[in-house]
């Protein structure tokens, strides 16, 4: 899977350790506490993650605790299509639609 496109609110599935999760994508870059690249992601699941986007005390994205996890690029096996999850715009879309009846 060609990861090179990834960007922060994708939403992901990743394979860490041979689990299978899914989330979305909250952090791309370098970290203080290990070399290379690291991506946070949000889970959908907060059993399956260990983390609240912080690691010893710095901040790299916020989540729930026990939602966040930190994974390098191949533990992402596939960009999921985007879920709306906009209270708001989703009631102005129903107020639009109910509109035409």
């Amino acid at each position: 899977m060609d990861t090179n496109k990834l960007k922060v609110s994708n939403r992901v599935s990743i394979v860490p350790d041979g689990i299978h999760s899914e989330g979305t994508l909250r952090f791309i870059g370098t970290t203080s506490f290990a070399a290379g690249e690291w991506i946070g992601v949000e889970l959908d699941q907060s059993e399956d993650g260990d983390s609240d986007g912080k690691v010893d005390g710095v901040s790299y994205f916020e989540c729930s605790p026990g939602t966040g996890v930190f994974v390098h690029r191949d533990a992402i096996v596939k960009v999921l299509n985007p879920v709306i999850n906009n209270t708001k715009y989703q009631l102005q879309c129903i107020r639009k639609c109910c509109s035409y009846y």
